[in-house]
């Protein structure tokens, strides 16, 4: 029967669409788009390609890493993961300042308003998270010999999901210390410590009678850990002094250890009294099933008068004793280096306050691995006339020079019973093995002095290397920048003063004092890296200073003291993720608390609430950068919110705020002096930190706490004592100024008095502004700012940001949505505490935040919410909606970007590309290419001149491939794919557009434009490389889905534009395995149109796909469609007897 032949077309008029099947999919539609976009209807034309840009540094070097890329007004930023570089005249790149990204949470695991808990050490071994700490409770002492009790307590969860396996065990407990005024009670303290050994974690404390006992967990499995028990601990120690029953360990992996095959060892240093001499003894042991075996090497350091330069030497240990109501308790830190292999490195570094027989200073000693004889070498002072309350050391890369951090404090000499001891940390280097034991100062900070890194402030982790073979090292520090965290009444400050009228100075409103606080991260180059929200401080010593020096007791006729202690040492750090995670115990601070102490105490007794809490810093956090430019400000996510000028980079806000320590009064000189209130009426003082970034933008601090000042007679001034600001990267470009502010006699409006530019804490902590009340005209001063709008605060950690309706919203590492206050020019971008919200009842992370005209969208990782309305003036008036589900269960995925377009907002969930229409409606946007968008959407950015979405997937971890784009043209609502090949783990990490040319970053650090006229890509050597476009249509059934057909023809038709290669491969009756190749060479001597035609091999068949490919060097040709010449026939339904049923 003779067929009846048709010409059947198929222009172009439908994207990608991977969603049907091949068999059934829409005439026209395609099975893949590759390298093109579309410009006309029906239309197919090659992409333009993208050429390697020059990525030499200003002053030598080239970029060769990067970890993101951002464009603020014309200047493109390379974020390399240690610095952030500008793109400057021919393709140079300038640093601009160290900018790590990270994200670092401080997680309360749980919290007991009854007690407070110290510090939580936390180790992690097999499938258990195990924490261990001390605590006692409030009000537990009931007697005058110390009926109050320190308990040891441990919890262990799940590693992976937190699922708590045993609950607040109590491993041990004893009586408070109960003393008289001159006592070393402060040492005797359970100083709980764990370290993890092979499957088992060891907890490890004292209770006061010369023992260190330890228990063990085996965390092989959840079976295991469950059946733990408590009351099977042991004894490891037996000879430590009692009266300074001072002890730490640490796990050891060094030559030692290699040489005498411990696999699973530690190191421990105790303070003992041995045949009547007191020393440090230093020994390992090894892990022996559950058990710590001690091993032959052990060494004595004698205590005697100071030692030389060189081994041995001898070192007069001193412990600072608590007396007349002061003290701080000194201590020792150690640790094992674990970065040589030779049993004669000195890879154990110990430190302690030695006597020098005059005054007190701190030393430091480097200790071979095998403990050998004349093992060690003590350094020179590493300060004088202080005393070590912590320390940390650690290498940049193995074997390499010494960083040293200790916290030291002044002692009690010259220290008010209600001040904090001053303490501060310090910052030395040494290098190992140098015999002469000089330690030195590495860095000068921006005041060019490098004596002190921060004031009121404690070491809280260990200090740790990353990246690990070779980097920087990092710790966390807690400051609570005030001279104490308690509170006190006006009436009981004003009780304590003789003076009539009370002393000048005290503070107006104490329900504050101590929430001035934080927790920050810094680097080995002393730079901040990270912070918590202010107010999240761990246990340090001004959070402890109340309960170290408490209320004594009298009612006995004598003064009887509860001196309670738990801080001590720092905690040991835990790797994760292939040591990209770094996590620590810790503890963090809830509330001040309030309570009777009972008989053995004072009614009313003040102290503060501490909860077990979780630091941790992801060095590859989910989403490396997010940013936002919002008027003159740029803003981007980290380990804080940072802020970028043009000239540096420093965090947005301020760690903690002014404090303001005192206020002496004085005979004003120059002046008429200050006036003198009426009686009831006072002056009262405010502080803020001020610093103008380079783009004019004011940035301010929250206000210090007021403090009332009254002049006991005229001519007298007032010296305002102030703490300045110890972390920030402000200063890295310019000092941060103090401004005073006070009221007038009686008043209450705050008014500039005038500004400092502080010292840096190394010269005398507080600093003092004076006012002595010369004549000018208060009231025509600049009102403080928080008299017309919320207080600024300071957000931490974050992990997304946008811009919205004016202002900027952000997500914290906690899980807390937080917004702006209105952008307004000259002022940087404000955050006031109050402007937050968190999502009801979702427990799952939030992911985003983007704006959708009058919606705030925010995206967890389980649904999808959103507030409107214009937001809250910066005084708090009219508020957003509240927060409400518009997307249940289509969360987006963790660490993916969103983008706003004019259609609405695209973003990724676990299923694929979502839409989010103006009127909140949802649609799988992304159906018709979810094959291609399984990858993590690492950029989103829409091009309004081709009406184009171009969406930016990771390929990351793949050491060779194709980087993907998916591209989605919103006006004729087609989807395609570019692909862009790499090798050498040169994935795509970003792309901006700068306005004329997008400008694409790569993993090496290489920077690519895509130019336009350009149609191939360099390679990362800048050798020109083709690429094809690639259509491939579905299966073509001209006579239905299983009529029989004969296909003899197919033809192309399309536009040529420069000399190319065309390749068209047939498949057959829905065979993609099985293809026929046809290819010719097109040049310029085809006419235009270009009309192609291929005989087909196969032309009897149920169906035909057709595979176009083109190559060449330029933009090859645009392609409009296809058309098949067919003959059907009536029926098809014969088949094989195979296939018959």
């Amino acid at each position: 029967m003779a067929l009846e032949k048709n010409a059947v077309s198929f222009p172009f008029l439908e994207g990608v669409d991977e969603k049907s099947s091949g068999k059934t999919i829409k005439p026209g539609a395609l099975l893949s788009a590759e390298n093109v976009q579309f410009e006309k209807t029906g239309q197919i034309k090659k992409r333009e390609g993208f050429d390697l840009q020059g990525v030499s540094k200003v002053g030598g070097g080239s970029l060769s890493a990067a970890v993101g890329i951002a464009q603020y007004d014309d200047e493109t930023l390379l974020f390399d993961g240690s610095s952030v570089y500008s793109r400057v005249g021919s393709d140079e790149w300038l640093n601009k300042g160290v900018h790590v990204p990270n994200e670092f949470s401080h997680t309360l695991i749980q919290q007991q308003r009854d007690r407070r808990q110290s510090n939580a050490h936390m180790q992690e071994s097999g499938v258990a998270r195990v924490y261990a700490w001390q605590e006692y409770a409030f009000g537990d002492g009931t007697s005058t010999n110390g009926g109050g009790k320190y308990r040891v307590v441990m919890r262990v969860e799940d590693a992976v999901t937190g699922s708590v396996l045993l609950d607040n065990l109590l491993v041990s407990e004893f009586n408070f210390p109960a003393t008289s005024s001159n006592d070393n009670q402060l040492y005797n303290t359970p100083r709980v410590q764990c370290f993890t050994l092979g499957p088992n974690v060891y907890i490890l404390w004292q209770t006061g009678n010369g023992n260190i006992y330890y228990d063990s967990i085996n965390c092989t499995s959840h079976t295991t850990v469950n059946s733990h028990t408590v009351g099977s601990s042991r004894t490891i120690v037996t000879d430590m002094n009692t009266s300074h029953p001072v002890f730490l360990g640490d796990v050891a992996v060094n030559g030692y250890t290699d040489d005498e095959g411990i696999d699973e060892g530690a190191i421990l240093v105790a303070w003992r009294y041995l045949d009547d001499t007191y020393a440090y003894k230093f020994r390992y042991f090894k892990r022996s099933s559950m058990d710590l075996v001690a091993v032959a090497a052990a060494m004595i350091v004698a205590h005697g008068t100071a030692g030389g330069s060189s081994s041995p030497g001898q070192i007069s240990a001193y412990f600072e004793p608590w007396k007349d109501n002061k003290g701080f308790g000194n201590d020792i830190f150690l640790k094992c280096l674990n970065d040589s292999t030779s049993a004669s490195d000195y890879n154990i570094v110990f430190g302690t306050t030695h006597n020098n027989g005059t005054t007190k200073d701190i030393r430091v000693l480097t200790i071979k691995a095998n403990l050998g004889s004349g093992g060690y070498i003590v350094s020179n002072a590493l300060v004088d006339s202080e005393h070590l309350l912590a320390g940390t050391a650690g290498t940049e890369s193995d074997g390499g020079t010494v960083h040293i951090w200790i916290e030291t404090g002044t002692g009690i000499s010259g220290v008010a019973s209600d001040t904090v001891t001053r303490h501060t940390i310090r910052h030395r280097t040494r290098v190992r093995n140098n015999t002469a034991g000089t330690v030195v100062v590495p860095y000068n900070d921006y005041y060019g002095n490098g004596s002190r890194l921060a004031w009121n402030s404690s070491i809280t982790s260990d200090a740790f290397r990353y990246p690990s073979t070779s980097g920087k090292l990092y710790l966390a520090v807690s400051q609570v920048n005030d001279i104490s965290l308690t509170r006190r009444s006006r009436a009981a400050v004003a009780a304590d003063n003789t003076a009539s009228p009370p002393t000048p100075g005290y503070l107006v409103d104490n329900s504050a004092r101590g929430l001035n606080n934080n927790i920050v991260v810094l680097s080995s180059e002393d730079k901040l890296i990270s912070a918590a929200p202010t107010g999240s401080c761990a246990t340090c010593l001004t959070s402890e200073f109340v309960q170290r020096s408490p209320v004594p007791d009298t009612s006995t006729g004598s003064s009887v003291y509860q001196i309670r202690r738990l801080l001590y040492g720092v905690q040991r750090v835990t790797r994760k993720n292939s040591n990209t995670k770094f996590i620590f115990g810790s503890s963090k601070f809830i509330a001040h608390a309030e309570y009777d102490a009972g008989t053995g105490g004072k009614p009313n007794h003040k102290d503060n609430v501490f909860g077990i809490s979780l630091c941790e810093l992801d060095f590859d956090p989910d989403r490396p950068l997010a940013s936002v430019q919002a008027g003159r400000s740029f803003v981007f996510t980290g380990g804080f919110l940072s802020g970028y000028d043009k000239s540096s980079i420093f965090e947005q806000g301020f760690v903690v705020y002014p404090s303001i320590e005192k206020i002496n009064q004085a005979t004003a000189t120059g002046g008429a002096g200050l006036p003198v209130p009426a009686d009831g009426d006072d002056i009262k003082y405010v502080a803020i930190y001020e610093w103008s970034d380079a783009n004019g933008n004011v940035h301010r601090s929250r206000p210090s706490l007021a403090e009332s000042f009254i002049p006991s007679a005229t001519g007298k001034r007032a010296e305002v004592y102030v703490y300045p600001l110890s972390f920030s990267r402000k200063s890295e470009s310019g000092r941060v100024s103090t401004v005073i502010y006070r009221t007038e006699p009686g008043g209450g409006t705050f008014f500039r008095v005038g500004s400092m530019s502080p010292f840096y804490p190394a010269h005398v902590g507080s600093q003092p502004y004076i006012d002595d009340g010369k004549n000018f005209d208060l009231l025509s001063n600049e009102i403080l700012y928080s008299e017309d709008e919320l207080e600024n605060d300071f957000m931490g950690s974050c992990s997304d940001i946008v811009s919205h309706r004016g202002r900027v919203a952000a997500v914290r590492s906690d899980n807390v949505i937080i917004y702006s206050k209105p952008i307004e020019d000259g002022t940087e971008v404000r955050f006031p505490d109050v402007f937050s919200l968190v999502l009801p009842g979702d427990n799952s992370k939030v992911v985003g935040v983007e704006s959708n005209l009058d919606h705030l969208l925010i995206f967890s990782e389980d649904n999808a919410y959103f507030i409107s309305g214009e937001g809250p003036t910066s005084l708090g008036q009219n508020p957003f909606t509240n927060v409400r589900i518009f997307a249940a269960g289509q969360g987006a995925r963790r660490g993916s970007a969103h983008v706003e377009s004019p259609i609405g907002v695209f973003y990724q969930s676990q299923r694929g590309i979502y839409l989010v229409r103006r009127d909140l409606s949802v649609a799988y946007h992304g159906a018709s290419v979810e094959d291609s968008s399984t990858r993590l959407l690492i950029g989103a950015t829409v091009v309004d001149s081709s009406n184009e979405i171009r969406l930016l997937l990771s390929n990351s971890g793949s050491a060779s491939g194709a980087d993907y784009y998916l591209i989605y043209n919103y006006y004729f609502q087609k989807w395609a794919l570019w692909t862009v090949a790499y090798t050498s783990s040169a994935w795509q990490v970003g792309e901006v557009y700068n306005g004329t040319m997008f400008i694409r970053a790569t993993a090496d650090g290489k920077i690519y434009r895509q130019r336009p006229g350009t149609y191939q890509d360099d390679n990362s050597s800048g050798t020109a490389t083709n690429y094809s476009v690639t259509v491939q249509t579905g299966f073509i059934a001209a006579a239905g889905l299983l009529h029989a057909q004969r296909v003899y023809r197919a033809m192309l038709v399309g536009d040529y534009v420069s000399d190319h290669t065309l390749t068209i491969s047939a498949s057959y009756d829905y065979n993609l395995t099985s293809a026929t190749s046809y290819s010719k060479s097109i040049t310029s001597s085809n006419d235009n149109p270009m009309l192609v035609r291929m005989h087909l091999d196969q032309q009897k068949c149920r169906a035909v796909g057709l595979k176009i490919t083109i190559t060449g060097t330029g933009e090859c040709a645009k392609l409009d469609g296809i058309a098949l010449e067919v003959g059907r026939r009536k029926s098809s339904f014969k088949l094989e007897s195979a296939r018959t049923l």
